[in-house]
């Protein structure tokens, strides 16, 4: 199929660059939190998310 490498290979390109600038999105848009404000919200977003599972009982 014509043009697939060509594709392909846009394809890898924006998602390298996808893979590289979320790090320093985030590190951009957090930046005015402490390490512990850090945690306490990656804490509360993977509860809100369900990322987690609930522990023995809790449910």
């Amino acid at each position: 199929m014509p043009g697939l490498g060509r594709r392909r290979a846009r394809g890898r390109r924006i998602l390298t660059e996808a893979e590289t600038s979320v790090p320093e999105f985030l590190d951009r848009t957090f930046h005015a939190l402490t390490p512990a404000e850090r945690d306490q919200l990656t804490g509360l977003l993977g509860k809100l998310l369900d990322l987690t599972p609930p522990a023995a009982g809790s449910r």
